[in-house]
């Protein structure tokens, strides 16, 4: 799975799957593809989301393993695609977090 087309399917197949929004990055950091749920979508803060998703600098990392990261206590994880040496897209699972939001009473 190198080429970016083929992320793309990947793409909706996992977040069918688990049901958490993925994104699919094209190299020059454009949204090639979102799969999310019609309601975060509907959130005014998912432009936000959009927009820090799209302008992580994906390519500076490896692409041998999945990379965690944090934003606003969101959590990320991303793997890039890579044919012969060359990044063709990014993978990107997220928001999601791991523990319960603290609700006061």
């Amino acid at each position: 799975m190198n080429k970016l087309s083929e992320l793309v399917v990947f793409g909706q197949l996992l977040s069918d799957v688990i049901g958490i929004p993925v994104f699919i990055i094209h190299p020059g950091r454009t949204i090639e593809a979102e799969y999310a749920d019609r309601s975060l979508q509907s959130n005014p803060y998912f432009t936000s989301i959009r927009e820090q998703v799209a302008g992580y600098a994906y390519a500076l990392y490896a692409a041998e393993q999945p990379v965690h990261f944090t934003r606003s206590r969101l959590q990320y994880f991303f793997v890039n695609a890579m044919d012969e040496n060359q990044l063709t897209g990014t993978l990107v699972v997220g928001p999601y977090m791991n523990e319960q939001p603290h609700v006061a009473e």
